[in-house]
């Protein structure tokens, strides 16, 4: 099952299901309405996740993978139940929502 999550801000993210397990996929979208450089932010995202794997904070089976396509940069994490990210941090960001 693929289900999309979030299309906004440059950026798409999908709950996949599959025989293995489940994971969370986030991609830029350079075409998308009021896309930014996501490609260069996710790149970042990513590297905080391998720093954070060799500093021991997580786990190594958090970040599945990582990589380049066409348009852009690609994250894999296995999934984790609970509330999303950006919804948590609701109260934290200002009026337009940054």
């Amino acid at each position: 099952m693929i289900q999309l999550l979030s299309d906004r801000r440059g950026s798409r993210a999908w709950k996949i299901e599959g025989p293995k397990g489940t994971v969370a996929v986030k991609a830029n979208n350079p075409d998308g309405d009021g896309a930014r450089d996501k490609a260069a932010e996710m790149a970042q995202e990513d590297d905080h996740l391998v720093r954070l794997t060799a500093a021991g904070a997580i786990s190594p089976d958090y970040r599945v993978s990582a990589g380049v396509w066409e348009g852009g940069r690609w994250l894999a994490v296995n999934w984790i139940e609970g509330v999303p990210l950006w919804r948590a941090l609701a109260l934290a960001r200002g009026p337009e929502g940054d």
